[in-house]
């Protein structure tokens, strides 16, 4: 059951129960959604506004600019030269 009310949608327990995306995203696009009970209660839903973060996180992509950048400074970023994989396979041999 599914009617449109002044700005917010309408649900039936069964619904939120079998439809839960669905209520969710009209609860998001009109700001609320009202849940009616075989009884007659009804329970309106709304969306809690997030909080801004005081330093929003840098994406992926910054992130590994930055580890790249890192590696440049200290030398170990560049092309693998055939030296460097000899050095690297003793290494991981416990040679070195």
């Amino acid at each position: 059951m599914m009617s449109v009310m002044s700005e917010r949608k309408a649900y039936t327990v069964r619904d939120m129960n079998r439809n839960t995306a669905k209520v969710l995203e009209a609860c998001r696009e009109y700001g609320s959604a009202t849940i009616r009970s075989r009884n007659g209660d009804e329970y309106r839903i709304t969306p809690v506004q997030k909080q801004d973060s005081p330093q929003p996180r840098s994406s992926f992509v910054e992130r590994m600019r930055a580890h790249q950048k890192q590696l440049q400074e200290m030398g170990a970023a560049g092309p693998a030269t055939e030296e460097g994989m000899e050095r690297l396979n003793q290494i991981i041999a416990g040679e070195e």
